[in-house]
């Protein structure tokens, strides 16, 4: 969930989409899923799956917010 929330700014839900995400991550890792060949993740929706996990959704955010560097001169 963190990951797809930082490189694209999808959230998932910690129950089907996230998990769907991880197995595509792992595809990938494995060799499963090579450079070149087309892939398609269709994500549907998600977000309400993600009220009934305020703590995932919380450390996501935390997570996100810990990453986010702000400058000030």
């Amino acid at each position: 969930m963190n990951r797809t929330a930082r490189a694209e700014g999808i959230a998932l839900d910690p129950v089907y989409t996230g998990r769907a995400v991880a197995g595509l991550i792992a595809a990938v890792a494995d060799g499963d899923i090579t450079p070149g060949r087309r892939t398609v993740f269709l994500h549907t929706g998600g977000l309400p799956g993600l009220f009934g996990h305020s703590g995932a959704l919380e450390a996501t955010a935390a997570d996100l917010a810990s990453r986010s560097v702000t400058h000030t001169h």
